[in-house]
């Protein structure tokens, strides 16, 4: 996978628990979390090394801990 279907992926997963948020999360806080969080994405990405990238496993897990991070700030109020 390359740094952009890397970020487009992260990004559907974001759409989606996004989708889900509860009613008190508004429209304008959703779309900061998506923005803050494809920016985080971004910042770790450029710093890999292709080898790094290439790796499914941590591509995984690295979409996991972002979205649990994103789902900790989704709820916070």
């Amino acid at each position: 996978m390359d740094r952009q279907e890397i970020i487009a992926a992260i990004e559907q997963e974001l759409d989606d628990m996004l989708a889900d948020a509860p009613d008190y999360v508004s429209e304008s806080r959703r779309k900061d979390i998506k923005e803050e969080y494809k920016a985080y994405a971004r910042r770790v990405l450029d710093s890999l090394s292709k080898e790094e990238l290439a790796s499914q496993s941590a591509f995984e897990r690295f979409v996991q801990t972002t979205l649990a991070d994103a789902r900790m700030r989704m709820h916070m109020r």
